[in-house]
């Protein structure tokens, strides 16, 4: 199990959790090592010393989930992958792909449907009364968020609401004060969506400093602590049934090393707050 996540991303450690006890409960030996750095660059190194160890092991396969918050967070996972490929080696890719949305790698893929998850927040955000609806797009952040853009975009053009990158789209770091004023005062958005609830909250502490956003609807993705903390509307990660998913669909993929590669999309059911 090789997850760069699980030391800055509450929902991977129950994910790995999961993974471990159902593996082992079957019969398998499980290798996995933390990766605790706070720098992407540190953990994408970090990830490719774990894959290398791996690889010279004939493991029997592998849980990945692939670098983000890099430059090339494309190259970065590739680097990660070429161990396993050497060897012929089996990886499922966990939440998200390592190539942008639409496009597909040749790697099987376990996650939720992000499209379907931000259109059901846009559309339980409209339902509410918002007219102009934005979303909080981390810079180098996973493709799973550009997924759920693309979502709360869709329930904004299907209720007949403009919808444009430039006006809708606040691409920056939550914490960042000065861009995230500069926003809020030219756009006067009604709801602001943020990648996941961690960003989220953190754009809700900016907010209150900045003495603005007083009556801006906020939401996230995860359903994380925090989201119940400040009443954050979210949707719901499936943790459980994603690691059981993830280790059946290994397992046939170990079996069946030349079946097609396989994209499965578990529901995130809405957490309306």
């Amino acid at each position: 199990i090789v997850v760069p996540g699980e030391c800055y991303a509450e929902i991977f450690s129950p994910i790995v959790k999961e993974l471990k006890r159902v593996a082992e409960r079957n019969g398998w030996r499980v290798l996995t090592e933390s990766i605790k750095s706070d720098k992407p660059t540190v953990r994408a190194r970090e990830a490719r010393r774990i894959a290398y160890l791996y690889a010279k092991e004939r493991v029997a396969g592998v849980f990945f989930q692939p670098m983000e918050f890099v430059k090339d967070y494309t190259s970065a996972s590739r680097e990660v992958l070429s161990h396993f490929d050497k060897y012929e080696i089996p990886v499922l890719l966990l939440d998200y792909d390592i190539v942008p949305s639409p496009e597909r790698s040749t790697y099987d893929l376990v996650g939720i449907d992000n499209i379907a998850a931000g259109l059901s927040i846009g559309r339980f955000l409209i339902r509410k009364g918002a007219k102009k609806v934005c979303f909080l797009q981390r810079p180098g952040a996973a493709p799973t968020v550009t997924d759920r853009l693309r979502g709360v975009a869709l329930a904004a053009l299907e209720a007949g609401l403009p919808w444009s990158k430039k006006h809708n789209v606040l691409r920056c770091e939550p914490e960042n004060r000065r861009a995230v004023s500069r926003f809020v005062s030219a756009e006067r958005p009604d709801a602001i969506v943020s990648g996941n609830d961690v960003a989220a909250a953190k754009l809700k502490e900016t907010l209150t400093t900045i003495k603005k956003g007083g009556n801006i609807h906020l939401a996230g993705f995860d359903d994380v602590a925090v989201a119940a903390q400040i009443g954050l509307t979210t949707c719901r990660q499936p943790l459980g049934d994603l690691a059981h998913v993830a280790f059946q669909t290994l397992l046939q993929r170990i079996k069946s090393p030349r079946l097609p590669p396989r994209t499965i999309l578990l529901p995130a059911p809405l957490v309306a707050r």
